[in-house]
């Protein structure tokens, strides 16, 4: 194995954990905040309601874009001939 490819093989494994730690930290900061607006969701007045499940579908939403970017750039380090 040259040393080029080693080092290319360096940046992808650097990248992908880098990438990797992002969606994990993604989760655990949304889970809580999209649960908490839900459990408040269920009591209170209508409009409360309506203004927590509001924020938990917001948080739901932010989740799923993150870990579409994280997809993304693995993918991206796939097909750019990185893979293992």
């Amino acid at each position: 194995m040259s040393l080029r490819s080693l080092w290319r093989k360096a940046r992808r494994v650097k990248r992908d954990r880098v990438t990797l730690s992002r969606a994990v930290l993604a989760v655990t900061n949304r889970c809580p905040l999209i649960t908490r607006a839900a459990v408040k969701a269920e009591h209170g007045p209508l409009e409360a309601r309506h203004k927590h499940l509001d924020e938990a579908i917001s948080n739901a939403e932010e989740l799923l874009r993150e870990l579409k970017n994280v997809r993304l750039v693995l993918n991206l380090g796939k097909s750019n001939g990185d893979a293992a």
